[in-house]
């Protein structure tokens, strides 16, 4: 494979979706403010401005999913959570807030929680590696070992040439006794 393909196949197919739903967030200028700043890397701007669409707007999923982006990467993976949950709180099948809620959850050690919103995303989103990985690492922490390894091979077959793939190759070799040939 040649280093374009390797690229394309370390993404996300469904990532597009999550970002596509994202992108239809409120049009305010603080909104578009936040954004711009969460892209900049001012974490803690974009969250003080995504507080304040919150304030002006509680009932959209997509603020809220915005800010838990931005507490999760400052390690506040707790308040993301909370974000997450208000998010879905407004629209429980808003995929950006259970994608993120899954993976967080898993990242607090939460394993049965990332594994029921994993599940609910896959429904949402069924090629969004993502939810595959973190359904499938869940599940290995949980002892389900046959199904871990199904979700974690589905999980290659989306993003084979993912960054991932370390902790996957490690988990399947402590699951079931895979053997990479």
């Amino acid at each position: 494979t040649t280093r374009e393909d390797r690229k394309r196949l370390s993404q996300d197919p469904g990532q597009a979706k999550v970002n596509a739903i994202l992108a239809r967030g409120p049009k305010t200028k603080r909104y578009q403010r936040a954004t711009r700043r969460l892209k900049r890397g001012d974490i803690h701007g974009a969250i003080d401005d995504y507080t304040r669409e919150i304030e002006r707007n509680p009932d959209h999923p997509n603020p809220w999913t915005r800010r838990g982006i931005a507490r999760a990467r400052t390690g506040d993976l707790e308040g993301a959570i909370e974000d997450y949950t208000a998010a879905l709180e407004r629209d429980k099948r808003y995929l950006p807030a259970r994608a993120n809620r899954g993976s967080a959850r898993y990242h607090i050690k939460h394993y049965s929680g990332a594994d029921r919103d994993c599940t609910r995303t896959i429904a949402l989103a069924p090629n969004l590696a993502k939810a595959w990985l973190f359904r499938g690492l869940s599940r290995a922490k949980l002892g389900q070992g046959s199904s871990a390894a199904d979700d974690l091979f589905r999980f290659v077959e989306l993003s084979p040439f993912s960054p991932h793939l370390r902790v996957v190759k490690a988990t399947l070799k402590s699951i079931s006794n895979w053997d990479e040939r």
